[in-house]
């Protein structure tokens, strides 16, 4: 009797621990929007090392060269902290050409690699690398509480390209975003969202958390978006089963339209939380235009019996079509 007193009231206990992050917020908006992300952290991220030719026309690979690698981080050039873009090419241009120390992080090590500026023929000295700032890109909002402005965001972190670690942020920016063109996924090609992210597009939010489980902020969501959202009560993991549901996607323009796809299985433990369900597209109208999952749709918003219950994530490599989710109440315990 004792035994099952205790299973009782641990199950009571487990209760209380789950039920007051959702208690907060018990209804949230989704839209399904894309919007565009960009976190502040130090750094220029190397995308990929490239021949230039100078000011003969001579083909230079000076990055290349010099050690760099794809996946590099560059946080300080001729004794300068990099923290952009600009600030590499500002240093580059002073320096006029002499040898330049730079400092990247490598997979968490710091390594000091000599590089030979060269003069190109546009009169700009360049490394023949193409780089860009720390971390922007295009996702999905998954939800947004109109009484706290909270929100979150692709049910997983932004990692580092080159090591796969997840980017430490000094805060970040939520932008306005259209998607203008997308990359049909097919079996080992993964697909992909373009949207246009630029100087030009309108802060609608801040970002304060990137965490395994998502991006988290606070964000102020246009009236006529909140007009245009849907009032939907947050489930639990328990309220998740195996069957029909459907999630928000923007696939084109500003447009967000709804979804079929299937749970198709709830995996006991999995170690990772970004993989709580896998699922499986089945709307015909989305697998013609996409393929199924592509990216820039994590964070989509899977609803389940009139309950938000969790967001996409991941798509399976070799099947476009199936991929998995994140439950909704471990994104709100991050988040809290």
């Amino acid at each position: 009797m004792k035994f099952k007193k205790s299973l009782s009231f641990c199950a009571v206990f487990a209760l209380l621990m789950t039920t007051p992050v959702l208690a907060q917020t018990k209804e949230v908006l989704i839209t399904g929007r894309g919007i565009g992300i960009t976190l502040n952290s130090r750094g220029a991220i190397v995308s990929q090392t490239a021949e230039i030719d100078d000011s003969e026309n001579k083909p230079a690979s000076p990055a290349k060269d010099g050690g760099i690698e794809k996946g590099d981080i560059i946080v300080m050039a001729d004794g300068e902290e990099v923290n952009s873009v600009n600030d590499l090419q500002k240093i580059l241009q002073k320096n006029k050409g002499k040898d330049i120390f730079v400092k990247v992080n490598r997979g968490g090590a710091i390594i000091t690699l000599k590089l030979k500026p060269v003069l190109s023929h546009d009169g700009e000295y360049r490394l023949g690398l193409w780089v860009k700032d720390s971390s922007a890109g295009i996702g999905t909002m998954t939800y947004y509480d109109p009484k706290t402005n909270d929100f979150g965001a692709l049910g997983h972190g932004i990692t580092d390209s080159g090591s796969g670690a997840l980017v430490e942020i000094d805060g970040g920016e939520v932008l306005s975003s259209n998607i203008v063109s997308l990359e049909k996924g097919e079996k080992g090609k993964p697909g992909e969202l373009n949207g246009i992210l630029g100087e030009d597009s309108e802060k609608i939010g801040t970002v304060s958390k990137n965490t395994p489980c998502g991006v988290f902020g606070k964000m102020t969501l246009p009236e006529n978006e909140i007009d245009k959202a849907q009032s939907i009560k947050v489930g639990t993991k328990e309220d998740v089963r195996i069957g029909k549901a459907y999630i928000l996607a923007n696939i084109e323009d500003d447009k967000t339209e709804k979804f079929e796809i299937e749970i198709s299985r709830i995996p006991v433990f999995t170690g990772d939380l970004t993989k709580g369900m896998e699922i499986k597209i089945t709307d015909k109208n989305l697998i013609d235009k996409t393929g199924g999952i592509v990216r820039g749709m994590s964070g989509c918003p899977i609803v389940q019996d009139g309950r938000l219950v969790g967001a996409v994530t991941h798509v399976f490599v070799n099947d476009p079509t199936r991929g998995y989710g994140i439950f909704i109440e471990d994104m709100f315990k991050e988040a809290k």
